[in-house]
């Protein structure tokens, strides 16, 4: 990631020569989104089909993965799409207004596609989400993540990164930020338990278990201080190990 950054650190001093001229939307796809995909997060060209033809026109690019895909629909660079001030993310429904026929045109797409995820993008300014619902709820209520411009991805590369690469696109089986809103919004399995408010009975292996636990784990406590920061990554580690093993 740290290697991407300095990618995208250069690729901001070339891109200056670009800034200087009014390119085409052509030009702004080859020229800056083709590198920002391939060369700064990774993706690969077998990844990408451009210029794909669906009932209601051609959209620009569609990113696929076994069983993952979204669209890219691409503005020229001065199209500038009209974004919140300050907001990392906001609603659809906020940005509907003043983005509405760029939205209304990859939805379109989307629906033709049979995707629900997709970017809007000039180049510097990104609009990431997911503009079709499969569940019943109003598509307008869907989150999306916002960059405004290339200082805002400097500064927040990570999450840019961790978002759109094809690495991460992957390890999180699609937009990093989505499936974050839904461990957030969603509900406790401990509201979904029943007689969750009474009393637990411990059964006869707790008694065997017990003198284990206290033994194994009474001397971590005792024998490690509270800011540890070696010890608090190794148990971080060790928790995702197991996550991911049990997954």
């Amino acid at each position: 990631i740290e290697d991407a950054r300095q990618n995208f650190i250069s690729f901001i001093g070339d891109y200056e020569e670009y800034h200087a001229s009014d390119i085409s939307e052509s030009d702004t796809r080859s020229k800056l989104i083709d590198y920002i995909f391939i060369n700064i997060l990774g993706w690969d060209e077998k990844n990408i089909q451009r210029e794909g033809h669906v009932e209601h026109g051609y959209y620009d690019y569609r990113f696929s993965i076994p069983s993952l895909h979204f669209i890219v629909e691409a503005k020229k660079q001065l199209v500038t799409l009209t974004l919140p001030e300050k907001n990392y993310i906001a609603s659809i429904s906020t940005l509907y207004p003043e983005n509405k026929e760029i939205i209304d045109q990859i939805r379109r797409y989307l629906v033709d596609e049979g995707i629900a995820f997709g970017i809007i993008t000039n180049g510097q300014q990104f609009i990431i989400g997911q503009f079709v619902n499969q569940n019943g709820n109003p598509w307008k209520q869907n989150k999306c993540l916002l960059f405004n411009g290339f200082d805002d991805i400097k500064e927040r590369f990570v999450t840019f990164y961790n978002n759109l690469s094809k690495e991460s696109f992957i390890e999180n089986g699609g937009f990093k930020f989505l499936k974050n809103n839904e461990c957030i919004t969603g509900k406790k399995i401990v509201s979904s338990l029943i007689n969750r408010e009474k009393e637990i009975v411990r059964n006869s292996i707790a008694t065997n278990i017990s003198p284990i636990i206290e033994e194994v784990f009474g001397a971590i406590f005792t024998n490690t201080e509270e800011n540890d920061i070696e010890f608090i990554k190794s148990c971080r580690n060790y928790i995702l190990y197991c996550t991911k093993t049990c997954v």
